[in-house]
């Protein structure tokens, strides 16, 4: 933020002081990420990180008691390239030796965004700290959950969300926007500034994309589609749409119906959405990639129950820093009841983006992915060996 916006935010309302400087200190924070990286060895340590701790370990205890071997992580690796579907599992094989990575993958570029900032960031982790000859198997789609992949793995797979039986999925934090947060993050803490919470809308407001289906007879059950329903019945209450560029529903009699509820509105900027006190987070076919920016924006976030599962969930807690709610008739009853206690809904706000300040740091993302790459190693009972010394892939 500009020291012009500081001065005229100051003197906006002296009540804005305590708000404006906490903005300052969080571009400030974010600003200094990468810096703040030479101090993973201690951060390592720091007890504020025990529930990275906690998710680690329940990601991996299937595979405690026999371990992880080359044989396992062969097979595993054989069994998904036999599938006429191997494509679909996004399926990369990444080796890190003497603080370096490599990677091959079936299906996948090497120019994959997804594959170019994991790589980048891992590599930047190297750069401070000395990281354990690991060997493992990333999914880079949103989930890995088919059975048909599933049934073939004997190692975990990372990945960055799964539902929370899957025991044989591990979770990692996303790097592929990394690049893009530092700007977003700045952009967010200064639309808090502008849409304090006196001024916001008290509504519930979504927007976004046809994602969740497939919509067909009963499009109106699933999570995303029933938004647009309640903002029809109750646009007091919940303002939800689809955007433009984004409706993917081609099946009638549910693109027709879809529409007659609510026509196709153009996307909204976050920060014009950080105007309103409610936020809904809903899946879409995974988790709601929404949730980060929202937990920051100083608005409630209301989040749909799921058994989906993103890498930081074991630092959240309910009605601390979101409100949870079940299906749209409960949703109307968390607004109502949100309204109702405005101090503590302000305070839940305040709190989440406090935690989100924290969380979703480049510092707090390496010191996760090096508790897991750690802990990952230790259940490891071979030496990883580089590409060209080991085996021959078959042709992608």
């Amino acid at each position: 933020m500009s020291k012009l916006n500081l001065i005229n935010c100051y003197y906006q309302s002296n009540k804005h002081l305590v708000l404006t400087f906490l903005i300052s200190f969080f571009v400030f924070a974010i600003s200094g990420e990468t810096s703040a990286l030479k101090n993973l060895n201690e951060e390592i340590h720091d007890p504020k990180y025990v529930w990275m701790d906690k998710q680690i370990k329940r990601d991996l205890v299937a595979f405690e008691e026999e371990g992880i071997s080359l044989e396992m992580l062969d097979k595993t690796l054989q069994n998904i390239l036999a599938s006429p579907e191997k494509g679909y599992a996004y399926l990369i094989h990444y080796k890190i030796i003497n603080n370096k990575i490599t990677f091959w993958s079936p299906s996948l570029r090497e120019n994959h965004p997804r594959i170019i900032n994991f790589i980048n960031f891992i590599t930047e982790i190297a750069k401070h700290m000395k990281l354990p000859d690991v060997e493992f198997l990333l999914c880079a789609g949103d989930s890995f959950e088919r059975p048909i992949f599933l049934e073939s793995c004997q190692v975990p797979i990372f990945c960055i969300a799964k539902r929370t039986h899957n025991n044989k999925v591990v979770l990692f934090p996303e790097t592929e926007y990394l690049s893009n947060r530092v700007h977003l993050f700045s952009a967010i803490l200064h639309a808090n500034s502008i849409h304090t919470w006196e001024n916001k809308i008290s509504k519930a407001f979504w927007r976004g994309s046809t994602t969740g289906g497939p919509y067909c007879f009963y499009w109106d059950r699933f999570p995303r589609p029933s938004l647009i329903v309640s903002s029809y019945y109750h646009p007091e209450d919940v303002d939800a749409a689809f955007i433009k560029g984004s409706f993917y529903v081609d099946e009638e009699p549910a693109k027709t119906q879809i529409l007659r509820f609510k026509a196709l509105e153009d996307p909204v900027p976050i920060s014009h959405q950080i105007q309103y006190k409610y936020l809904i987070a809903v899946d879409g076919n995974s988790w709601p990639s929404s949730l980060p920016w929202q937990l920051l924006s100083n608005s409630v976030v209301l989040k749909n129950d799921s058994d989906y599962i993103d890498w930081y969930y074991e630092a959240l807690s309910p009605y601390e820093h979101y409100v949870p709610y079940k299906n749209c008739e409960d949703l109307l009853v968390k607004i109502n009841w949100l309204r109702k206690n405005d101090l503590l809904a302000r305070k839940i706000s305040k709190q989440a983006t406090s935690l989100a300040a924290n969380l979703f740091k480049r510092e707090t993302i390496a010191v996760y992915l090096y508790k897991l790459l750690l802990t990952y190693s230790k259940l490891q009972n071979f030496q990883p060996q580089d590409f060209e010394n080991r085996r021959d892939y078959p042709d992608n």
